[in-house]
């Protein structure tokens, strides 16, 4: 099956992926896009059927591995393969390092992103396990364009499906 028609936006940067799910963020309206790992086939499926595509791999302010505050920062648009190779990772926190080499297959690891893992919310999955283990925040932008802290989807009940009509 095809997915069904959608348009499709490259943001420059958070903000302004923000911008735009806001303005289309009636649920199911628009959907960010980062690794493809899941939201591609539920596409493919027409699981989901989104007006709006924001893809944020090109923001360079969402792709960074950080510490501050003693606390590690990592991009939603930071791919597994990322952080699991990253030393900052691995000094901050070998527990995410050593979960993302057992994250499916290299293959995916080189697409999929580690806050994906969090947003779809896989039982089975480990990064969800990881972050309710190390109680772990989710750094989201408000419709203001803020940033405020919220559990991942995983820590919350009940379960928020990130794009569904």
């Amino acid at each position: 099956m095809k997915p069904a028609r959608f348009r499709y936006y490259r943001a420059r940067d958070a903000r302004d992926a923000a911008e735009k799910l806001r303005v289309h963020g009636r649920p199911g309206k628009a959907c960010a896009l980062a690794g493809g790992q899941s939201l591609v086939p539920a596409l493919a499926a027409r699981e989901q059927r989104p007006d709006l595509i924001v893809d944020i791999m090109g923001c360079a302010d969402l792709r960074d591995i950080s510490v501050s505050d003693s606390r590690l920062r990592i991009g939603a648009a930071c791919r597994q393969f990322e952080g699991e190779a990253s030393r900052t990772v691995m000094d901050a926190c070998p527990l995410i390092a050593d979960a993302l080499r057992w994250v499916a297959v290299p293959q995916v690891r080189s697409r999929g992103t580690v806050v994906g893992s969090l947003i779809q919310a896989n039982p089975g999955g480990e990064m969800p396990v990881v972050a309710r283990t190390l109680d772990a925040d989710l750094v989201v932008l408000d419709e203001g364009g803020e940033p405020r802290s919220e559990p991942p989807v995983s820590m919350r009940q009940p379960r928020a499906q990130p794009c569904r009509r």
